[in-house]
């Protein structure tokens, strides 16, 4: 930021964007965190839904044939 006898003030022109990559890395890990956390509940969720179809496919074969029509 330019001072008032029109110098560039480095000092805080550093601090400011030390600040800034900080908040950037901050909220970077966050959502890397939260990709984590999804990922492993669509894990879940997909083992569930496996599960579920392997049931549903169980249920099916005790249908006698002639009953599926």
């Amino acid at each position: 930021m330019a001072q008032g006898n029109g110098n560039f003030d480095w000092e805080q022109n550093l601090h400011d964007l030390n600040e800034a990559a900080r908040l950037n890395r901050d909220k970077h890990e966050r959502i890397w965190k939260s990709i984590e956390t999804l990922r492993d509940s669509q894990l879940m969720v997909n083992q569930q839904v496996s599960s579920l179809v392997s049931a549903i496919r169980d249920l099916i074969d005790h249908i006698p044939p002639e009953n599926l029509r």
